[in-house]
């Protein structure tokens, strides 16, 4: 199969990957006790606790040490003439992060959606807060909330330097559970709801996607040049 192929069938992996999420959402939007359900069956206490907390803290600075080694890798090549892809490749790693959960999530969403998290709610944790549906907007967290997750979102960044890897299918699927699996902490730990996690997988899926569309897809007259003989 060549690249092309292989692109393709890499963004049809994580299309779908972005839809089932969205599904999950819609599930979740009609059925919020799903939500309570799955939280009290990941929160664990200690000494758990104290590995899901570790396994946190090496996972964190995955993305962005990664998103890093790419643009660094591209300028050496570049400078010594064999850039090793695109240019625009990069810059999409730099903005995946930049807005996903950078702009969009943290700066954006969870300063201004205040959802409660789970360790603090009554039905979960036997807190003072009451649980709150993602889709009510509600909740009495002032800051730095729970919905949607941060640290998912940066997780599935990953997925834009693994689409320009040279065997992107796999490298998506791994980047794909690292994602997953970084929400899987996160509600271990107490921290967000499985649609705080749905949430920022189904947009980092459908983010990195649009920006390759945006900033590689090669234009209509540009195509037609190179199909000449």
């Amino acid at each position: 199969m060549d690249r092309r192929g292989r692109d393709r069938k890499a963004a049809l992996l994580v299309a779908g990957f972005g839809a089932l999420a969205m599904a999950l959402l819609g599930a979740i939007a009609v059925w919020p006790g799903l939500d309570i359900a799955v939280a009290r069956a990941l929160r664990v206490g200690d000494p758990a606790a104290r590995w899901v907390e570790t396994a946190r803290r090496l996972a964190y600075p995955a993305p962005y040490a990664l998103a890093g080694a790419v643009v660094l890798y591209w300028i050496a090549r570049h400078a010594r003439g064999r850039a090793p892809f695109p240019r625009r490749c990069a810059l999409v790693v730099g903005l995946a992060l930049a807005l996903g959960p950078g702009l969009v999530v943290n700066a954006g969403l969870k300063n201004h959606v205040p959802r409660t998290r789970p360790l603090h709610t009554s039905e979960v944790a036997g807190a003072a807060a009451p649980f709150r549906p993602f889709t009510a907007l509600a909740g009495s967290c002032e800051r730095n909330c729970s919905f949607p997750s941060g640290e998912t979102a940066a997780a599935f960044a990953t997925l834009a330097p693994a689409l320009a890897a040279p065997a992107p299918v796999p490298a998506a699927v791994a980047a794909l559970a690292f994602g997953a699996g970084v929400g899987a902490l996160r509600m271990a730990a107490g921290a967000h709801f499985l649609s705080d996690v749905a949430a920022s997988a189904a947009l980092m899926c459908f983010m990195v996607l649009a920006l390759r569309r945006l900033l590689l897809a090669r234009p209509a007259h540009l195509r037609e040049r190179g199909a000449r003989p």
